[in-house]
């Protein structure tokens, strides 16, 4: 169950509104007196800030506190609090968009466009809607230069297709931190793995150090690629200084030193199709990558046959999982401790 984060020390009484309180408006002063009874447990996530756009500030405030952290010691770019969860989880979000192609059977991306999804609401003659709608537009106008709103244009929300309901929104695009996780329990995903067999979500918390060096050079390629970076995204200006610092690979950073805006050629854009359209996913105009498709490496699994086949030889996968294969070349990583195959499929060829 959730706990209820109070803005107040003393007593229990519960405001009602924003006008009520004492010290209203709220802001960035009142959100940092708000004190976790779990001391920044991830057992629970942090709910009950008034805003429909919470979590966008919830992940900008967790960049902002494990930077605190990591900035008196770089170690603490890794741990288990409740901030260190969001920042994982929202680099997972990253870095499923960046390997979409290889979870397209899984994954969808729905593009959330404001002007015509809060028209929409407003004019559609449903007066619940009308007051969600006007509710919105009213909270993207007043949070313009916290959330950059005023240079938003969609935001693309993940759905991972085979989850328990008919909507599973698990991350989204974010005009703050570039990327944010949901709230919601993602245990039931069980069938996403990065490089390295790394897992989406679960309570291996990973910092950006620690991932695929391309997914690394592809944040460095945006930061170089979005005009004012710095001023727009200042929590994550200071955390891929703590990842540079965090990498102890001499030729790695000579890599990231060498990125600029022309480096997006090592990378493709994402598309999204939608009825009658085709988008690029992007936050606040600037395309974001996804990994280019490669068939010049060869997968370590590929048959040894001396017939000549063509369209690419088959693949021979153990029906196992374990370690005697881990570090074998798969397509796009390492086949991992984990990944077995199945002895048949049910599937017409």
């Amino acid at each position: 169950m959730s706990k209820v984060f109070r803005l107040y020390k003393e007593g229990s009484t519960t405001y009602q509104g924003w006008n009520e309180s004492p010290a209203f408006p709220y802001n960035s002063n009142a959100r940092d007196t708000i004190e976790d009874p779990d001391g920044a447990s991830a057992k629970h996530e942090i709910t009950s800030i008034p805003s429909p756009f919470a979590r966008i500030d919830l992940v900008k405030t967790a960049f902002k506190e494990v930077n605190k952290l990591a900035s008196k010691d770089l170690k603490q770019l890794e741990g288990k609090t409740i901030f260190h969860k969001m920042v994982s989880d929202s680099l997972d979000v990253g870095e499923i968009f960046f390997n979409i192609d290889r979870f397209n059977d899984k994954i969808e991306i729905i593009t959330w466009d404001p002007s015509k999804m809060i028209s929409g609401l407003t004019r559609d003659g449903n007066q619940s809607h009308y007051y969600v709608g006007d509710a919105l537009q009213k909270y993207l106008e007043s949070d313009t230069r916290t959330y950059n709103f005023g240079q938003l244009r969609n935001i693309y929300l993940l759905n991972y297709i085979q989850g328990p309901d008919e909507l599973n929104i698990i991350g989204a695009t974010s005009p703050a931190t570039i990327f944010f996780s949901g709230a919601n329990t993602l245990e039931y995903i069980d069938d996403i793995f990065f490089a390295n067999n790394d897992k989406p979500f679960d309570s291996d918390y990973q910092p950006l150090y620690k991932r695929d060096f391309d997914y690394i050079k592809a944040w460095w390629t945006i930061r170089k690629s979005i005009q004012g970076f710095t001023t727009l995204f200042p929590e994550i200006e200071n955390y891929l200084n703590l990842t540079f610092r965090a990498i102890s690979d001499p030729s790695l950073k000579q890599k990231l030193n060498a990125v600029n805006s022309a480096t997006s050629n090592d990378f493709s854009p994402i598309d999204v199709q939608a009825p009658q359209q085709t988008n690029q996913v992007e936050v606040l105009g600037t395309p974001l990558f996804k990994k280019k498709s490669s068939i010049a490496q060869k997968s370590e699994f590929e048959i040894s046959s001396e017939r000549i086949i063509t369209g690419g030889l088959p693949l021979v996968l153990p029906v196992e999982s374990g370690n005697k294969y881990a570090d074998l070349m798969y397509v796009n990583g390492a086949w991992g401790n984990d990944n077995k195959a199945p002895y048949f499929d049910k599937e017409a060829i």
